[in-house]
């Protein structure tokens, strides 16, 4: 289902990645198993309440990683700033030294 996903990122965030999605997948399976017997009015109510923790933890979880992945973009373009910042002060100094 999250298939996708999967190819998105570095290895390492892959991992992190697979590793959300494979628990949400776990609880989706849990969740179709309580579905198949939604007659009784307590696997009902429990099927009901696990949906909506599930869906809380989902957006939960992508709100985390959006933040984080928000992060490391700003770090990015803080490092190119700098590294920008760099060379123009080396080709000052190279444009001194001649």
């Amino acid at each position: 289902m999250f298939n996708h996903i999967y190819e998105l990122g570095k290895p390492k965030k892959n991992v992190i990645i697979q590793g959300i999605v494979d628990d949400w997948e776990s609880r989706l399976n849990q969740l179709s198993d309580l579905s198949e017997n939604l007659t009784d009015k307590g696997v009902s109510e429990n099927f009901m309440s696990a949906s909506r923790e599930l869906i809380n933890q989902i957006e939960e979880e992508v709100w985390i990683e959006q933040k984080r992945i928000t992060g490391e973009k700003e770090q990015l373009k803080l490092l190119k700033e700098a590294k920008a910042n760099l060379l123009e002060q080396i080709a000052e100094l190279q444009g001194e030294a001649l």
